[in-house]
């Protein structure tokens, strides 16, 4: 299994934000087209969360374990569980924050 660095994050990397029943896409069947926001996380102002999957792809054991803790967390607060949204991390830079903020990506490991 992928072990990401602690540190630092790769403009390579695959990141994703688990989905809980929400609408994520901009339209129906346009998939790939995503609402960036779902990147946001509501708890802090101008912050993004998301978990780190892979190194240029997604590595299936990252996604089988984390999955199994959406799951776990969904019956938990009773939302369920129905997706990732991902991104390559170089992609959700171009994300604008604000009009005079840059976007800088740090790793804010919970382990």
């Amino acid at each position: 299994m992928w072990k990401p660095d602690k540190k630092n994050v790769s403009d390579k990397e695959i990141v994703g934000r688990r989905v809980f029943g929400k609408k994520i896409f901009r339209a129906p069947r346009e998939r790939g087209l995503f609402v960036p926001e779902i990147f946001y996380d509501t708890r802090l102002e101008n912050d993004l969360s998301f978990d780190r999957l892979g190194l240029k792809k997604v590595d299936k054991d990252v996604v089988r374990f984390l999955t199994q803790q959406c799951y776990q967390h969904g019956d938990m607060q009773n939302k369920k569980f129905v997706g990732w949204a991902t991104i390559k991390v170089s992609d959700i830079k171009k994300i604008k924050v604000s009009q005079s903020e840059k976007l800088e990506i740090q790793a804010t490991p919970s382990q």
